[in-house]
């Protein structure tokens, strides 16, 4: 899950969506599945992807539900854009527990493509290693 600031005003928010879906394939192969969760309302999220040919779910938080429940609200946002959330990347596993966060304070400071395929493996790795079942002894 990938929350950003917005795909409407934000221009490092739209660079980094475009930049996720150019490693897509690569995400994928390493297991995992990007959303984009914003404020945004769903309108301007659909007309961003159409333009930018974004494939994978942007989805829409207007009220901040998700944003508070995962508490990345940005606190120094204007009252205008009192809803935005900072920049934070989680990656959950397939029963939504939570593998990896990465926060960044600053929108120019955020998560690299190769952080979160790391991200994505070493969560994969400490998954598998907790479905290994001890070896029982007679």
């Amino acid at each position: 899950m990938v929350f950003h600031r917005s795909a409407d005003w934000c221009v490092y928010c739209k660079l980094q969506m475009v930049q996720l879906e150019g490693h897509l394939k690569e995400i994928e192969a390493a297991g995992g599945q990007v959303v984009a969760i914003s404020y945004d309302p769903v309108e301007k999220l659909r007309n961003f992807a159409d333009r930018s040919k974004i494939t994978f779910p942007m989805l829409s938080d207007a009220d901040s539900k998700t944003i508070d429940a995962y508490d990345v609200r940005s606190p120094n946002a204007p009252p205008k854009f009192s809803g935005i959330s900072r920049h934070a990347t989680f990656i959950l596993d397939q029963s939504g527990v939570i593998r990896a966060k990465m926060f960044r304070l600053s929108y120019k400071e955020r998560s690299a493509v190769d952080a979160l395929i790391n991200g994505l493996k070493e969560a994969r790795t400490i998954k598998e290693a907790s479905n290994i079942k001890p070896e029982s002894t007679p």
